[in-house]
């Protein structure tokens, strides 16, 4: 699971959250649950452009991923694909945050908010949020299993594995 959270009304929410009724609470709740699942269907959109960054190192970056920190991998990916990505997972973000009625849990949501006096204006583009902190949540852990794998041998699972990354 992505965590998905950070919208601009969650700096608001603490503030506001005891004066809305506990139906809007109760939604706020579903819709991070809804968020959550709509990255998890866009991340399979990442496969692809895993393997076309792949045939397109060079040995100047094979060097560099060997020789380099511990998340060397991740950063030659995210520096390589996060624009392709996001162009490639936003449509299916936006088609499945309408699919698992998370837009409407959101309109729902703020129209409650927006009611409250005194709250701040708060504007959310949704579907650019999800698809930001998927790609984000993505290469996060990617970084963690690259960094578990350099520096465990048990974790090296295959013969490839074991030849690259065994000192």
């Amino acid at each position: 699971m992505i965590a998905i959270s950070g919208l601009n009304y969650h700096k608001h929410w603490a503030r506001c959250k005891r004066r809305l009724p506990k139906l809007v609470w109760v939604t706020h709740l579903a819709l991070e649950d809804r968020l959550n699942a709509a990255a998890e269907v866009a991340t399979v959109k990442a496969k692809p452009l895993f393997v076309d960054a792949i045939q397109a190192l060079s040995w100047t970056d094979v060097r560099a991923i060997l020789n380099g920190p511990d998340d060397a991998a991740t950063a030659y990916f995210q520096h390589h694909m996060a624009a392709a990505l996001s162009a490639e997972m936003r449509p299916v973000v936006t088609d499945s945050l309408n699919e698992v009625g998370a837009v409407r849990l959101y309109n729902t949501m703020m129209d409650s908010y927006h009611a409250l006096p005194f709250m701040p204006q708060v504007e959310a583009d949704l579907s650019g949020h999800v698809t930001n902190k998927s790609i984000a949540g993505l290469f996060h852990y990617l970084a963690l299993e690259e960094k578990s794998i350099r520096s465990d041998p048990a974790r090296h699972t295959s013969e490839l594995l074991s030849k690259v990354f065994s000192p």
